[in-house]
């Protein structure tokens, strides 16, 4: 499968949510879009790291912030954080 396919969308920032719809639900859909975030910037630092190329990232104007990931982190790294991610199922 490949990355981001199959994701559930959640409502954009703009996107009327339902009135019943708790404040606990929008924090929850808050830290799934951050982490989703997150997953998506270390998932662009491991094909950097591993290619040596930014071509082809999901995150293609940030490319300062990915190097900065890169150099942090070994691709390895990204893969274990990016695992963790779902492992913990803040993504499901």
């Amino acid at each position: 499968m490949a990355f981001g396919k199959g994701q559930k969308k959640s409502p954009t920032f703009g996107q009327k949510l339902d009135e019943q719809t708790s404040k606990i639900d929008i924090n929850r859909r808050a830290q799934k879009t951050l982490i989703r975030i997150i997953v998506s910037a270390l998932y662009d630092a491991m094909k950097t790291g591993l290619t040596e190329e930014s071509q082809d990232i999901v995150n293609s104007d940030q490319k300062e912030q990915i190097k900065r990931i890169t150099e942090r982190f070994n691709p390895e790294q990204s893969a274990d954080k990016i695992a963790d991610a779902y492992k913990n199922n803040a993504l499901d």
